[in-house]
């Protein structure tokens, strides 16, 4: 675990120095919080900060790189809440106050937000201009929706039970990129200088897996048994999107790190159950820019962590 606070807060650093982002704000996590009502904050090791936000049974939590995080809100059916939360945890907008069970959220570069309706089976956008509705399905089936993400042409994917389904940029199209049972997360990774999708999967309190595709949907790999995680919905984070090698997923223990890089995989306990108050984490997001800003700090983070991996030899 050291290794990923190393990097991240050699990320940070930079950061920081460049003055991209509000200092000490920069690589915070945030922890929706089913079991306490709140969206709980963590530092770049995984220590407690506060309650960043009082929330009634969070359900996700995504933050974009303009500082506003995003929470689903579980009452019962129809009374459900999308919220939108400045960087400080004030309550900046409320988008919806009848969606089912929000599995997940995420903001394109057009500033379109979307949201993923688990019990109601749809994804809803909703556009800076305050106009919203439901993307269409085309001849596809959405069960479960769940985990979201995007790809460097906007393309935005949704994992779900089944599949992962794919729009393209202008959200008229869509396809089933991905055919696999049980997806509860998805990310969009770079492996060498292509983009390639990575997926976590729940079959239950004992069985989980993280698997790998190219970007295409082809299957390249990984397939990594991960036990009893991830058990959550938007469960799945790649802490540096450069290194899919290296990733958390949400479970009943916590927030678990993975190390994928060796000849076996290392599974590190990263936020466990109690610190913080935190009872049952149901999503994870970090307060960090988008990924094309990691793009263009990559080489110097990587030297960094180079540096220090022979500094520790």
């Amino acid at each position: 675990m050291k290794r990923l606070g190393t990097l991240l807060l050699a990320v940070c650093g930079a950061l920081a120095i460049i003055g991209s982002t509000p200092a000490g704000a920069a690589y915070d996590f945030l922890v929706a919080d089913y079991g306490s009502n709140s969206v709980l904050r963590y530092d770049p090791a995984g220590n407690f900060v506060g309650v960043f936000a009082s929330v009634y049974r969070p359900t996700t939590v995504y933050a974009d790189a303009l500082g506003n995080v995003y929470v689903g809100s579980y009452y019962t059916n129809g009374t459900s809440q999308f919220l939108r939360f400045d960087i400080n945890g004030n309550l900046t907008k409320t988008y919806a106050s009848n969606t089912g069970w929000i599995g997940g959220a995420i903001v394109d570069s057009a500033g379109v937000v979307y949201a993923s309706d688990n019990q109601q089976n749809k994804v809803y956008y909703f556009k800076p201009d305050d106009t919203s509705g439901v993307l269409p399905l085309g001849s596809q089936t959405l069960t479960t929706p769940m985990g979201m993400a995007l790809d460097s042409q906007d393309r935005l994917y949704v994992a779900s039970n089944g599949h992962i389904l794919r729009w393209d940029a202008d959200r008229l199209n869509v396809v089933s990129i991905v055919q696999n049972p049980r997806l509860n997360g998805v990310a969009i990774v770079k492996v060498g200088s292509t983009e390639a999708i990575r997926a976590s999967r729940s079959d239950g309190a004992t069985a989980g897996y993280y698997l790998g595709w190219d970007i295409d949907g082809n299957w390249t790999g990984p397939y990594i048994t991960t036990g009893g995680v991830p058990q959550w919905l938007n469960s799945m984070l790649i802490p540096d999107l450069s290194d899919p090698e290296r990733f958390l997923l949400v479970g009943s223990t916590g927030i678990v790190h993975y190390d994928i890089s060796g000849s076996s995989p290392v599974k590190t306990t990263f936020i466990p159950i109690g610190s913080g108050g935190l009872v049952a984490p149901y999503g994870i997001t970090q307060l960090v820019p988008e990924p094309g800003s990691l793009a263009v700090l990559g080489t110097g983070v990587l030297a960094i962590a180079g540096m220090l991996r022979r500094r520790k030899a």
